[in-house]
């Protein structure tokens, strides 16, 4: 979770113009855009991997010397996809911790109950040990630390493992093609990190169908 103090508006138009390399300020429209966003209450977090995102979605399909586009209209249907999933995160009770939900309900717990599903299902070993490390994980959780902050690292960190586990390694050349892509039109060091953790969640979807600890919590609660 950030730590960021600066005002929403300046913390959106820094990772942008940091990402896209474009420009000194935002453009009015834009301005308006993020102002929208700060008044509906979106996290700045969101903000960020949704723009991850759609610089992932222009890559796939962009001529090598087609600049990202420069503006935030483009990735506005990343970040409203982003945030309808965390406002329904929040329903569930995982929005942010020092926020109200109108539906508490014991996150951690859910998670721990996916993933002995999960481990109860798994036959690698690996795999076994990855879950039940991640359960050890939970059931020791600081309490310094957020749920939702907590079950997302675990997230990527899982995404990550389990895609090793999985034993091909192609989608890391993949991953690498799409990260120099990025490098080449300018997109700042913040910007990577978005976008590495994105290309990861997008390989584990494709290659060995995870969706998510998150997503398959929210699941978990719906049934």
């Amino acid at each position: 979770m950030s730590t960021d103090e600066r005002p929403f508006l300046e913390q959106i138009e820094s990772f942008f113009l940091e990402t896209v390399q474009q420009g000194l300020a935002l453009r009015p429209s834009d301005v308006e855009i993020t102002k929208d966003w700060e008044k509906r209450g979106v996290p700045v977090e969101v903000v960020r991997k949704g723009i991850a995102d759609g610089i992932q979605r222009f890559l796939a399909t962009a001529a090598p010397s087609q600049p990202l586009p420069g503006v935030l209209k483009y990735y506005r249907t990343f970040v409203e996809t982003e945030f309808e999933t965390w406002k329904r995160a929040k329903m569930m009770g995982l929005g942010i911790a020092s926020e109200p939900v109108i539906k508490p309900v014991d996150m951690i717990q859910a998670a721990i109950n996916v993933l002995s599903k999960w481990n109860d299902q798994a036959q690698n070993p690996k795999t076994k040990a990855l879950f039940s490390k991640a359960i050890t994980k939970l059931e020791n959780r600081p309490q310094s630390q957020s749920a939702v902050e907590l079950i997302g690292e675990l997230d990527d960190w899982l995404a990550l493992e389990l895609l090793d586990n999985h034993g091909n390694y192609e989608w890391r050349d993949s991953m690498k093609s799409v990260l120099k892509a990025a490098q080449m039109r300018g997109v700042g060091f913040e910007a990577l990190k978005e976008l590495e953790k994105a290309q990861i969640r997008l390989h584990a979807q494709q290659l060995i169908g995870y969706t998510g600890l998150v997503n398959a919590c929210l699941d978990w609660e719906d049934d």
